[in-house]
């Protein structure tokens, strides 16, 4: 959108000021004309776009300075972390993998085949660590005369799973198992 704002002003990519970036920021934001203004976290992953864009360009000298100079945006949401109580865990766990209804009997249409493994891994991770490093490495067996992974494994393999099917256009398999069983 911004090129096509620079192209309204008569200006190609590469003749963009600061001065039209204020603008396009004004344009964005509260601008009465946008059908469509943005909050500040839309902004801001706009802002570091082109930022990087013209960082890149500069430095290849495809454009003589970073036209993008503004401070970043303030009333940007960095996080909205909600935390799960073990009771709202389950539930979740129960329902969104294990094909249950909330009111503890099994769903018919539920199409899962892996639930068992699937609740079991995110009860590990539930239990382990908010990083998931520690309880995956769990997971992988190492051979113990080397200290590494033993190659070959597939720590999320299971046996009901369908095998990985190939999408037939180099895109390697279209499921979540990758390697060998």
């Amino acid at each position: 959108m911004f090129f096509t704002f620079l192209w309204q002003r008569g200006l190609n990519w590469d003749e963009a000021t600061e001065e039209d970036v204020e603008d396009w920021e004004d344009w964005r934001l509260r601008g009465v004309a946008n059908p469509a203004p943005v909050g500040g976290g839309t902004w801001a992953k706009e802002q570091a776009a082109l930022k990087l864009l013209y960082r890149i360009a500069a430095k290849r000298g495809l454009v003589p300075v970073n036209p993008v100079q503004l401070a970043s945006p303030s009333d940007v949401k960095t996080s909205d972390v909600k935390w799960l109580s073990p009771r709202a865990f389950r539930l979740w766990r129960n329902v969104g993998l294990g094909g249950m209804l909330p009111s503890g009997l099994e769903d018919e249409s539920w199409r899962g085949r892996c639930a068992g493994r699937d609740m079991a891994y995110a009860d590990l991770m539930y239990s382990s660590s908010p990083r998931p490093d520690p309880a995956t490495s769990n997971l992988t067996p190492r051979d113990e005369t080397q200290g590494q992974p033993v190659a070959g494994f597939d720590a999320f393999a299971c046996e009901t799973c369908p095998r990985p099917v190939s999408t037939g256009r180099g895109h390697g398999t279209a499921g979540p198992h990758h390697g060998p069983r």
